[in-house]
């Protein structure tokens, strides 16, 4: 199988129902936040006045990797608390920053 990443801003709200993410999972796509994260917390990686959403991805496809893990995004719940949108002082973009750590499997 060909090692394969989607990653960006897809400026589509990435539920589990959504078009892409289906779309993506129907070929073999995995979101790496979707595999690691909590599935009852909500998450946004843009959050403005206008826009709290999580639109940002790392898909991946491959049964030659590993996910490790991701970078922890902040609860919307945190956010709230801490301000009225992005960018801030502490997060200095309207979007917030995905990382996600993979290894090579052998086989």
């Amino acid at each position: 199988q060909v090692l394969s990443f989607i990653c960006g801003d897809f400026n589509e709200e990435l539920k589990e129902h959504s078009k892409l993410s289906q779309m993506l999972t129907k070929f073999g796509y995995s979101n790496s936040y979707s595999v690691l994260q909590e599935p009852t917390i909500k998450y946004y990686t843009i959050y403005t006045k206008h826009i709290k959403a999580y639109i940002d991805a790392i898909y991946f496809k491959s049964s030659s990797v590993t996910l490790h893990s991701i970078l922890s995004l902040p609860t919307s719940t945190q956010l709230s608390s801490q301000c009225e949108s992005l960018p801030t002082h502490i997060h200095p973009s309207d979007h917030l920053p995905i990382l996600a750590k993979f290894s090579f499997t052998s086989h």
